[in-house]
């Protein structure tokens, strides 16, 4: 490696129900085995990943690396973007409104703050509960020069593939295009529902009839009332969204020879 090369890695020893601590060991490893002039360290809370983050990035770190799920990746990318989108934030996987932000603000006492007790059991319990009795709200859609007006159980605008690790909401979203992969999909009956999240993930619910899924740079939805959204897993409330893009805010490590949804450049 480059003598200038200094790589820090921040790891979320919580992610993935602690799978980014049983990573440490190798990662140790793979830093003595190619000599990198290296730190490793452990985020200790909610937002601490963006501290750590900065400060690395002031100190001439040339690889600041996360080690962690869509909000570790998140916290670590705020302060190298250091420019803000979609309301204020930004996301590198994606943003969802509807059905699978309503299940999201279940787990919360006050809009995006404190979180009630969690467990697999009552997260299941408000999928069914919200599958079974969540209203699609009416939004208006603007973009390039089309503008309407619908009731929608799913909005997901993203450039990546896959959420909640298995759901592939936008399964021909390529990272480095330049532009926003949208899945719409329509009001629906129960019998409806389940189908489409039955469909979601092998990512083959974009052929159907309720589905509009498109590419855009740029796009505004206003709900005219405050709705809950995740932003890459956090959640949030707010009643308009303008989304755009940051092309080519950040330099990416990826192998490309494994299984990645970038254009080669």
């Amino acid at each position: 490696m480059g003598a200038k090369e200094k790589w820090a890695f921040i790891v979320n020893p919580t992610a993935g129900g602690g799978k980014g601590k049983l990573m440490l060991p190798e990662l140790n490893l793979q830093i003595s085995n190619r000599l990198l002039d290296a730190e490793l360290v452990l985020t200790e809370s909610h937002g601490h990943a963006s501290v750590l983050s900065k400060k690395y990035l002031k100190s001439g770190y040339t690889h600041i690396i996360a080690v962690g799920g869509d909000g570790t990746m998140n916290e670590v990318a705020k302060p190298l973007i250091g420019e803000k989108q979609v309301t204020g934030k930004h996301f590198l996987n994606g943003m969802g409104l509807g059905f699978d932000a309503q299940v999201a603000a279940e787990n919360y006492v006050e809009p995006g703050e404190v979180a009630k007790g969690s467990g697999k059991g009552k997260y299941i319990w408000h999928i069914l509960k919200t599958l079974l009795f969540y209203r699609e709200c009416r939004v208006k859609i603007e973009s390039k020069d089309n503008t309407s007006e619908t009731d929608c159980f799913i909005n997901t605008i993203s450039i990546g593939r896959r959420f909640a690790g298995s759901f592939f909401l936008t399964p021909e979203a390529i990272a480095n295009d330049g532009l926003l992969d949208v899945c719409m999909i329509e009001k629906l009956n129960l019998l409806q529902r389940v189908k489409i999240l039955t469909m979601v993930p092998k990512g083959t619910h974009t052929g159907d009839d309720k589905v509009d899924y498109y590419q855009v740079d740029k796009l505004t939805l206003d709900f005219g009332k405050k709705v809950p959204y995740h932003v890459d897993g956090e959640l949030y409330f707010d009643t308009i969204f303008k989304v755009g893009m940051l092309p080519s805010a950040l330099n990416i490590i990826y192998n490309p020879e494994g299984a990645h949804f970038f254009n080669p450049v």
